[in-house]
């Protein structure tokens, strides 16, 4: 199951390869999985889950790559200047109550009850 590929294939619909940071994603990937694996109590995320494991580094990468548009304006003199530059919005991760309800409730199908004292 190459995640990174479904990921990098589904990007390029929408962005010029070149416009693809590969490292972020296969950071992102590693990251999903591990809180796949975490969130399920699970040792190996399922072929069941492949699609959800795609939309969520996806979710993931476009918060983080996602640039917004900030704006200045200064009066001086009866005249306006208007300054606007981009900047990487500084998303933290997703987090579990950021993920949609359809999401959590594929998940939670294979989610598996923790053991105490493990």
């Amino acid at each position: 199951m190459d995640i990174l590929e479904q990921v990098k294939t589904r990007l390029l619909a929408t962005k010029k390869e070149e416009d693809i940071n590969i490292t972020l994603i296969s950071s992102i990937v590693l990251e999903v999985e591990q809180f796949i694996l975490n969130y399920c109590n699970i040792s190996e995320v399922p072929i069941s889950l492949k699609w959800v494991w795609v939309r969520l580094v996806l979710a993931d990468y476009n918060m983080q790559t996602e640039e917004k548009l900030v704006t200045t304006s200064v009066s001086e003199g009866g005249r306006t200047i208007t300054k606007s530059n981009s900047s990487s919005s500084n998303a933290e991760n997703f987090r579990v109550q950021e993920i949609s309800k359809d999401t959590k409730t594929e998940l939670n199908k294979f989610r598996r009850p923790f053991k105490e004292g493990v």
